[in-house]
């Protein structure tokens, strides 16, 4: 379903600024330093002759007798900056700062090169920019995009504000603006932003998208689908707007046309798990679930291994109460994938870019060892030394569950470390203990998906198997009580309408 932001597609350029030598030359000379003949002007006169090696070796032969001199270390850190040798200029530019905290030009030079580069120690050095020049809006521009990348959200809107004059006609910026402003539930503070890159790029489906979305999200689903209309008609829309297109229609009752969209879209793009999960969600809400069980065995010939159809199935044949069916496919999608999970909960590596599991694992180790008191460290580290699949017997086994106890002795009310507990014991056939967590987990949250789904399947290994029917029903309840945010229910019966060549 739609949770997230799709970003527009475009080729990244910078919003960095171009590091022009004269204004660089103007700056340095602002603060002349007394050092008997300033050898300055003439690695100048050389670097605007564009002779960028000759005017290292210059800065090399006049920082020996001059070493303290700032504006020597910054003009060096220009030079390799333009001979692209971006870590050479950066030492440069660092060496230039210790002796002069306030170099604006070096401070630009390094901060630009690290921008570029996409390190986050642009950031500091972006905002001793700002302690300088505060309303310069290009640094608040490029401050912001480097803060969105940090998911630092809440800091970045209000620098991308400042910075408006300057992003106005840059679609890649004003997206990451209105994503943050979404990501703090400011729906309607975001329309007006998303509204300008559909301006830019009408014909851009990822914008479109975009601004329909928040629309949406703002109680505006009339504005929505005529912001999706003009993608809609061109006769080649993509699967993800018929699917947002589809769940806009059902919100404001007009079912019928909902389940036309959800067609369309498996038609467009038949390996998409989404659409059909959105097909069920939407059997799911109108109690059409033969409807929902058909559409997703059409999906399991097209995608055979999406152990999360196999879990949407199970909940539809619970609701017909054909509950042998319903735990088979449960147990299906575990044995595809033992980890599947409910909802984005989790914060570790399964939901960062982070794959390099060893790395992973050392950086939250590093973290747990350095805050000993702090739950998420401890359930981070849990969640990613599991991720390696570690032998029962072995020593990082039993880190994983000594860190995921220790974040439960932390915070008893982490449902999280519960659940992971749960999946890592129903994975090694430790039912009991499985069941034990699942429980617990409910006593704290009596709404956690996750934790019906670990009874379910470790309570077929027991002689409890009576719990099953309840438990399924159960999970079918907060399946449908988690996507009635996306509109009003139940107003239309489904039926069967005519559909594409193909599809059932």
């Amino acid at each position: 379903m739609h949770r997230g932001w799709r970003m527009i597609r475009v080729r990244l350029y910078g919003i960095a600024k171009c590091f022009r030598l004269d204004i660089c030359v103007c700056l340095l000379f602002a603060t002349t330093v007394a050092m008997g003949q300033d050898a300055v002007p003439d690695i100048v006169k050389a670097m605007k002759a564009g002779q960028f090696d000759l005017a290292v070796e210059m800065c090399h032969a006049a920082e020996k007798n001059a070493p303290n001199d700032p504006r020597l270390w910054t003009l060096e850190g220009i030079a390799l900056s333009n001979l692209q040798r971006p870590e050479q200029a950066v030492a440069a530019y660092d060496r230039a700062l210790k002796l002069d905290p306030q170099s604006l030009p070096a401070l630009e030079g390094a901060a630009e090169i690290k921008y570029k580069q996409g390190n986050k120690g642009a950031i500091p050095l972006l905002e001793r920019i700002l302690a300088i020049h505060p309303e310069d809006p290009t640094t608040h521009a490029m401050l912001a995009v480097m803060q969105y990348k940090e998911k630092d959200c809440a800091r970045a809107t209000g620098n991308f504000a400042q910075a408006r004059a300057v992003i106005s006609n840059q679609p890649l910026a004003l997206t990451q603006y209105g994503v943050c402003l979404t990501e703090l539930n400011r729906f309607e503070e975001s329309v007006p932003v998303f509204e300008q890159v559909v301006q830019m790029q009408p014909g851009a489906s990822g914008a479109r998208y975009n601004l329909a979305l928040a629309q949406w999200k703002s109680n505006h689903p009339a504005d929505a689908l005529v912001t999706l209309q003009p993608l809609l008609d061109n006769g080649n829309p993509d699967g993800d707007l018929l699917s947002l297109a589809a769940e806009i229609n059902d919100s404001v009752g007009n079912t019928p046309e909902a389940v036309a969209l959800y067609r369309k879209a498996i038609q467009a793009d038949p390996k998409n798990t989404q659409n059909y999960l959105g097909f069920a969600a939407l059997s799911l809400n109108h109690e059409a679930f033969q409807a929902g069980i058909d559409m997703i065995d059409f999906g399991l010939t097209q995608i055979p291994q999406a152990a999360s159809l196999y879990l949407a199935r199970g909940v539809l044949y619970g609701e017909l109460s054909k509950f042998d069916q319903a735990t088979a496919d449960f147990e299906h999608a575990n044995q595809l994938d033992p980890r599947l999970a409910f909802s984005a909960t989790a914060e570790g590596v399964l939901h960062s870019e982070q794959r390099d599991l060893k790395a992973a694992v050392n950086s939250f180790r590093a973290e747990a060892r350095q805050h000993p008191k702090d739950a998420l460290n401890e359930y981070l580290l849990a969640e990613a030394l599991s991720e390696q699949g570690n032998a029962v017997d072995s020593p990082a086994y039993k880190e994983e569950i000594d860190a995921a106890n220790e974040a439960l002795r932390l915070n008893p009310k982490l449902t999280e470390a519960h659940d992971l507990l749960s999946t890592i014991y129903l994975h090694n056939r430790q039912f009991k203990l499985a069941i034990e967590q699942a429980r617990a987990a409910l006593q704290t949250d009596p709404n956690d998906q996750a934790a019906v789904y670990h009874l379910i399947l470790a309570l077929r290994e027991t002689d409890e198997k009576d719990q099953i029917p309840s438990l399924i029903k159960r999970l079918g309840e907060l399946r449908r009580l988690d996507q009635a945010a996306a509109g009003q229910k139940k107003r239309y019966q489904l039926s069967i309408e005519p559909r594409p060549a193909g599809v059932p």
